[in-house]
């Protein structure tokens, strides 16, 4: 027979059931229906891709691409020195559906920036988007590949 008094017995477990309780997922609605996420919610999550290829004359550099000002994109490379020039193409990222601006540029490893202008882009919910940006000179230009 245990020395414990019967409250102490029953509280140990009480507690243990409690604090499996809290870690255990929430279940759906009881009508069976999963929960709704709210409209804005929905609009957030709704992405799609973009990839982005670069062709360039450079030996080594970055390249940063920001999306409404904010970085989406910042990425080394490097080209061969027997090549004149390379085209490098990256995995897509996703951003999210709808109007944006893009900016682009290089960062070169002796110090030099390339700098693009502003593009306009429209990220639909059917198809990502393929961008080609190409060094021309001491600027770059950024092209929507078909």
């Amino acid at each position: 027979m245990s020395t414990q008094p019967r409250s102490v017995r029953y509280l140990i477990p009480v507690l243990m059931l409690t604090a499996a309780q809290m870690l255990s997922p929430v279940a759906p609605a009881a009508s069976g229906k999963p929960l709704t996420k709210s409209a804005s919610a929905k609009s957030l999550a709704a992405k799609n891709t973009i990839t982005i290829s670069l062709s360039h004359r450079i030996r080594e550099g970055s390249l940063v691409v920001t999306l409404d000002g904010t970085p989406i994109f910042r990425e080394g490379f490097t080209k061969p020195i027997y090549l004149i020039s390379q085209t490098t193409r990256w995995d897509p990222v996703e951003a999210a559906i709808g109007k944006h601006t893009l900016a682009a540029r290089v960062e070169g490893k002796n110090g030099k920036s390339y700098l693009s202008g502003t593009y306009e882009l429209q990220l639909s919910r059917s198809k990502g988007i393929e961008l080609l940006i190409h060094m021309k000179g001491d600027k770059l230009t950024i092209d929507q590949s078909s």
